[in-house]
């Protein structure tokens, strides 16, 4: 005489602490892998992964609003690049024209003082408001990104607490037979605490 043992033994053990809620099976059921075998309760996980949500909400939304006042301001910029411009070429045609004027003593030279003065200005007013538009260019990259790797590491932690709250159904590792269940309605599991095995069919 002898006794038979199975091939293979997979422990359950508690994922993550909390109480017996449902138990789907009884002990000796023959389960196929990842079949629900119980369902554990914990509030401060729950709370956890809806305040999570509630934080990828907010930001997603943080971000829509970001960026669409990054827009505003860009198309801002870029019609005062587009005032600058005109007023540039405006005052460069009014100068070579007043020069040529001038050359040909048609003007004096108070007017046409005026005119390159108003030129000279609108050169600087163009290479600044360029320069304002590069660097708005590469600011609202930064701000997404930094945005975007917020964003990412947010939606990653409620990604992990997800897999917490999922881990509260104790499901079959593999498939086989249920034995040794060690839990009742109401109980309280601590998370590692041994809740039962199963023990391979073939």
């Amino acid at each position: 005489n002898g006794v038979v043992l199975p091939l293979t033994t997979i422990y359950l053990d508690a994922q993550e602490g909390g109480r017996v809620e449902e138990k789907f099976v009884e002990d000796g059921a023959i389960l196929k892998k990842g079949q629900p075998i119980m369902r554990l309760s914990n509030t401060d996980l729950e709370l956890s992964l809806v305040n999570q949500e509630t934080s990828v909400f907010n930001l997603l939304t943080q971000m829509q609003i970001s960026r669409n006042a990054a827009q505003q301001n860009t198309i801002s910029k870029l019609n005062q690049m587009a005032d600058a411009d005109n007023g540039y070429k405006e005052a460069e045609r009014l100068y070579k024209l007043n020069k040529q004027l001038y050359e040909q003593k048609v003007i004096g030279s108070q007017e046409f003082k005026q005119s390159e003065i108003a030129y000279e200005y609108q050169v600087k007013r163009k290479k600044l408001q360029e320069q304002i538009l590069r660097q708005d260019t590469v600011s609202v990259k930064q701000e997404l990104d930094q945005a975007r790797q917020s964003f990412d590491r947010t939606q990653n932690a409620l990604d992990v607490m997800r897999r917490k709250v999922g881990d509260l159904i104790v499901r079959a590792p593999i498939d086989g037979q249920l034995t040794s269940l060690d839990a009742e309605i109401g109980q309280n599991k601590n998370k590692g605490e041994r809740l039962g095995q199963v023990d391979a069919t073939n």
